[in-house]
């Protein structure tokens, strides 16, 4: 009983969540992205992207993406046992230096640096 019911809570909590709440929030970011810089936008969204560079302000929702994805990755590979979970999070925080270094989302080298650093890690 329980996981015929907990399997279909679990996805539209993942669904819901995980997500969809990025995905809103990206799509009202891009609705403001000309007026990042006005004190309203900055009091809604300005948490999400202060510290990168103008073009990147929906780097966070990417990062967000990525935290998901490792977790998803410790869960639905549980099963498959430890090698391949690390493996698999190996290739996708490869993946993500890689993008890391291609955009500088970061307004600063330093910020930039320590994500490359905390992707290495």
């Amino acid at each position: 009983m329980h996981k015929k019911l907990g399997q279909p809570v679990a996805a539209i909590c993942i669904l819901a969540w995980g997500i969809g709440i990025p995905a809103i929030i990206y799509g009202l970011m891009s609705k403001d992205k000309e007026n990042l810089d006005t004190v309203a936008v900055k009091m809604k969204f300005g948490f999400l992207y202060n510290g990168y560079k103008r073009d990147n302000y929906g780097w966070e929702i990417i990062i967000m993406y990525r935290k998901i994805l490792c977790l998803f990755i410790g869960v639905a590979l549980g099963s498959k046992g430890i090698i391949v979970q690390a493996f698999v999070l190996l290739i996708l925080l490869v993946v993500f230096y890689q993008l890391n270094g291609v955009n500088r989302p970061f307004g600063t080298r330093a910020l930039n640096e320590v994500e490359d650093a905390s992707l290495m890690t």
